[in-house]
């Protein structure tokens, strides 16, 4: 039983009237048609291979005029730079050429300037030592005079005033000038000042001078104070009317002068009971001297405390304190002050035993004397 179906068998049938061809040659005719589309094919390869070689050729001929014309370019902007930088160099060669010549003109003036200033240094130095030759002194000396010259007020200020402050700081000054000149020599000068120093700091500190200006400032407020006297009134002055003052405006005449008349005969004797004192009215003159008096006391007192005379310091200020009481308003606040200030000074350290630091100031004058022998 055959399993082709009906129509396959109807197709290759041939067709009635037409002519058969054998299968060979429809092998030929494939082959030809192949053959044919594939010079075709070869033909189109060839042909875009051709063009596209002549397109690329262009493209590179035209690349490299256009590198061939920038390199152009780049050599002729070279050549400019060259041209630019010789001209350069031609002008910083003009410039250091200058400044070679400025540099070696002021390099001149500027050693001939040394030249001269050392020239006038060397002649101000010849004529620093010519003094120096001429007054036989040198900086040292100087500076030793001025030690010299502190010690001396130390010795005066403590032995005139009792003034161990300034003389402390006196002697401290001179050892700092010893120390900056730098002699050995000197070291035992400077051993006795500071065994003078170590002595005055062990003495009782008192302000002579801040005590002796507070007497002069009450000397000062003396003058102004009241006396005792002054509160003493006479009757007249008391402010207090007659008794019959009011019944003098009615009286007469007559009256009024009988009964003057009886007053003044009532007033030739009159009786006072007296329990205390009081001082006579004093004059000008001798209202003057009352404060001179307590001036001079207290001026006294001054000068004893100078001298650190602790008796008569005393001795004055009890004295000023009894005049004062005697003489002047005790219950005005200036005269209550002025007390106040005489019993707070009367406990002053005055009596005080002096030391003595001549010592540092013989030694440094036999220094001195050594120093200028040589």
């Amino acid at each position: 039983m055959s399993n082709e179906s009906p129509d396959t068998a109807r197709n290759e049938s041939p067709a009635p009237g037409a002519p058969r061809l054998a299968p060979a040659t429809w092998l030929a005719l494939a082959a030809l048609v192949v053959a044919v589309l594939a010079a075709g094919a070869a033909g189109y390869a060839w042909y875009q291979s051709a063009v596209t070689a002549r397109l690329e050729s262009v493209d590179q001929r035209n690349l490299v005029q256009r590198v061939a014309g920038e390199f152009d370019e780049i050599k002729q902007a070279q050549g400019q730079f060259e041209q630019r930088f010789d001209a350069l160099g031609e002008r910083l060669a003009a410039l250091q050429s200058q400044t070679d010549a400025a540099l070696a003109a002021a390099s001149r003036e500027r050693t001939e300037a040394i030249e001269a200033l050392r020239g006038e240094v060397d002649l101000l130095s010849t004529s620093v030592e010519q003094v120096y030759t001429d007054l036989g002194r040198s900086v040292d000396t100087w500076m030793l005079e001025e030690a010299e010259q502190l010690l001396l007020l130390a010795n005066q200020r403590l032995a005139l005033v009792h003034d161990a402050a300034l003389a402390s700081t006196a002697l401290r000054l001179a050892d700092a000038k010893l120390a900056e000149i730098g002699d050995p020599r000197l070291t035992p000068v400077r051993e006795r000042i500071a065994e003078e120093l170590a002595v005055l700091g062990a003495m009782p500190r008192l302000d002579v001078s801040g005590a002796a200006l507070r007497l002069a400032a009450l000397m000062e407020e003396v003058p102004g104070m009241a006396l005792a006297q002054d509160l003493q009134r006479p009757e007249w002055q008391s402010g207090e009317a007659p008794p019959d003052a009011e019944a003098d405006g009615s009286a007469g005449t007559m009256e009024r002068f009988a009964r003057e008349v009886l007053d003044d005969l009532g007033n030739l004797v009159r009786v006072r009971r007296v329990d205390e004192a009081r001082l006579p009215k004093l004059t000008p003159v001798q209202r003057f001297l009352v404060h001179e008096n307590l001036r001079l006391q207290l001026s006294g007192a001054q000068y004893a405390l100078l001298r650190g005379d602790g008796e008569l310091f005393r001795a004055n200020l009890d004295a000023a304190r009894q005049w004062a009481g005697r003489y002047l308003d005790v219950g005005a606040e200036p005269v209550r002050s002025l007390l106040d200030a005489i019993d707070e000074m009367s406990a002053l350290p005055v009596d005080r035993e002096t030391p003595s630091i001549a010592g540092s100031l013989e030694a440094l004058r036999a220094v001195m004397l050594e120093r200028a022998s040589k």
